[in-house]
């Protein structure tokens, strides 16, 4: 038999360890729904869609925007290959960016990125709407992707950096071509053995990304499904800059335009992580 102080210590003990108990339980769920590539480096496109220049110039801006983001969070971002628009923009943009948790930091921003904007050459004030891609993949191990040596091409050519400078004479760029698939690769840094490498990271990550896609389509029973697996061709968010306003349409989340564009992302990736997959308030559209 227990006397009264002796239960009155086992309750007290009780109490204590009942809070400790539900946060282990929440770490233990957090832990099964973790993805495993959440730690490998992440595998950045950017792509110019809808707008010509402005979508171009959009492009460099959120590429700007990760670089700061990542710097300040202990992130390196590496640019492999860049196709240059007008006007100092990029039609596209190709980086890897490397660190602790890189791919579980920025894979909620893959799909079409909107910006409504009055362009610089614009002469009666209108705004425009644009649009970009943003892909964001795990960066696989070449030896966790089944890939033929005798399938895959390899061209070098001279590179240099985006904008020209950094001109290179020697041939250190890099193409990696998938022949069955017609998959293309580049990587154009100094070092043609970094480039080398990179690439068949990159073009790894890129078959496996293809195969985990056609396993969903096909795994896929209804239209609601095959939607959800081509969900990187929706709309995921509006910078609208008369506004001063950025809204994400999954979460119905509005920022600062000015901050979020400075590189400050750190309550938006917040709400993703916390709010993806709830249900969301309807965002209504931002005029064009």
């Amino acid at each position: 038999m227990l006397d009264s102080n002796d239960a009155s210590f086992r309750a007290s003990v009780e109490a204590e360890l009942a809070p400790l108990r539900d946060k282990v339980a929440e770490m233990k769920k957090k832990l099964e729904n973790s993805d495993p590539s959440d730690a490998k480096n992440a595998l950045v496109e950017i792509q110019a869609g809808v707008g010509g220049d402005e979508a171009s110039l959009f492009v460099a801006d959120i590429y700007r925007m990760y670089d700061y983001y990542a710097k300040t969070v202990g992130l390196e971002i590496e640019t492999l290959d860049f196709l240059p628009g007008n006007m100092g923009g990029f039609k596209s943009m190709t980086f890897v960016i490397q660190g602790e948790n890189a791919y579980g930091v920025f894979k909620n921003e893959s799909g079409v990125h909107r910006v409504q904007r009055v362009p610089k050459t614009e002469t009666k004030g209108r705004v425009h709407t644009s649009t970009i891609a943003v892909i964001v993949m795990p960066e696989e191990e070449v030896d966790d992707v089944n890939i033929d040596n005798k399938d895959i091409k390899i061209d070098r050519f001279c590179s240099g950096g985006p904008g020209g400078q950094h001109s290179n004479k020697t041939e250190s760029g890099v193409r990696l071509t998938h022949i069955p698939t017609g998959v293309s690769v580049t990587s154009r840094t100094k070092s043609s053995h970094a480039n080398l490498k990179f690439c068949w990271k990159m073009i790894s990550s890129k078959i496996k990304e293809m195969q985990l896609q056609a396993s969903a389509e096909k795994m896929a029973t209804d239209k609601k499904q095959l939607r959800g697996a081509a969900s990187r061709s929706e709309k995921i968010r509006t910078y609208n800059y008369p506004q001063d306003r950025v809204t994400d349409h999954r979460i119905g989340g509005k920022y600062s335009l000015q901050s979020l564009i400075s590189g400050n992302l750190s309550k938006l990736f917040l709400d993703l992580r916390e709010n993806l997959g709830k249900d969301a308030p309807k965002v209504e559209e931002e005029e064009d």
